[in-house]
């Protein structure tokens, strides 16, 4: 099972089905994607961690840490999409 951001570019959802994932929406709110919401039986997660599409929302560091734990406890896979994360129009970028 393969989660990915709900909503999501159409293009990358395209391409998942296209390989045969089985993909399951995880809804997205104003930080993103939640890991806590990450079914149970998920083993790969595709996120836009920098400028969520189409929401424009920013994964905060708490979140991005708790999606790193997620991958080690559950043996997963986290496939990043992060299209415009080097573009900087104020602040400072995650680390």
């Amino acid at each position: 099972m393969s989660a990915i951001d709900d909503p999501s570019y159409p293009g990358t959802r395209a391409v998942l089905r296209a390989a045969g994932a089985r993909l399951l929406p995880v809804e997205v709110d104003r930080d993103g994607l939640n890991p806590a919401r990450l079914p149970p039986k998920t083993r790969l997660a595709c996120v836009t961690p920098s400028h969520q599409f189409p929401t424009g929302a920013i994964l905060p560091l708490a979140r991005r840490m708790a999606l790193l734990e997620w991958v080690r406890r559950s043996n997963a896979v986290l496939v990043e999409d992060d299209y415009d994360g080097e573009f900087r129009y104020g602040g400072q970028p995650l680390h």
